[in-house]
């Protein structure tokens, strides 16, 4: 199989965690980021946490973004 894909979550109210998990779910694809205007709202873990959707769209290990 080819390289894990990353995702990037923008938006992580109730839908964006349940969106993470169910992308956890998968074994192709690795949350790699997560936007959000709140940072409270920051998942923890490995996913890089940014405040606007231009700095999570500019990284470079973001493949697919939802």
């Amino acid at each position: 199989m080819a390289d894990k894909k990353g995702i990037g979550i923008i938006g992580y109210g109730g839908f964006g965690e349940f969106i993470h998990k169910a992308w956890n779910q998968m074994p192709s694809v690795h949350v790699v980021a997560v936007c959000d205007s709140d940072p409270k709202r920051a998942p923890g873990g490995d996913a890089v946490f940014y405040s606007n959707d231009t700095d999570l769209l500019a990284d470079p290990n973001v493949d697919i973004v939802c």
